[in-house]
């Protein structure tokens, strides 16, 4: 089988496999003669800010869905078929009010952290003074600001 033979049948094959995944969400599909799967975006159903997540909804950017017992953003618009959790591409989590999320490295720009954003690192609440800021509390001088605790505040 030559190379461009191989090629074609992979892409029937993932074809195959997306289509089983679309009518699996109930999406209605064609094929067009050039193996190019085809969607009505009437056929999907559309995840509203506030909804629980759900697989096979497509989400807008800024969308915010829970899953797990956190707030997830929308980072990009897509047809959603993997949890927000397992996917940092796709969504990013969001603090809910009175409660400060652990630092945690960010992959890229899409989830870097942003002025004012509040975070938790060795034991110490932080605040982020500069957009798109890629590393820990302390790591660069001038990037984050340590944010003292109230005495008479019991929050988490």
């Amino acid at each position: 089988m030559s190379r461009q033979d191989k090629a074609l049948k992979f892409k029937r094959e993932l074809n195959t496999l997306r289509k089983m995944t679309l009518v699996g969400i109930g999406a209605k599909i064609d094929l067009t003669e050039n193996d190019v799967i085809m969607i009505n975006e009437d056929d999907i159903q559309h995840g509203q800010s506030g909804d629980k997540w759900q697989s096979g909804m497509w989400y807008n950017v800024g969308t915010i869905v829970l899953f797990n017992n956190k707030n997830y953003e929308t980072i990009q618009s897509h047809l959603s078929l993997w949890n927000p959790d397992t996917v940092p591409t796709l969504f990013k989590v969001i603090a809910q009010p009175g409660i400060t999320l652990d630092w945690k490295q960010p992959t890229g720009m899409h989830d870097a952290y942003n002025v004012d954003d509040i975070v938790k690192y060795n034991n110490k609440t932080w605040k982020s003074t500069v957009n798109g800021n890629m590393y820990p509390p302390g790591a660069v001088p001038g990037q984050w600001v340590e944010v003292k605790k109230p005495e008479n505040d019991d929050s988490q």
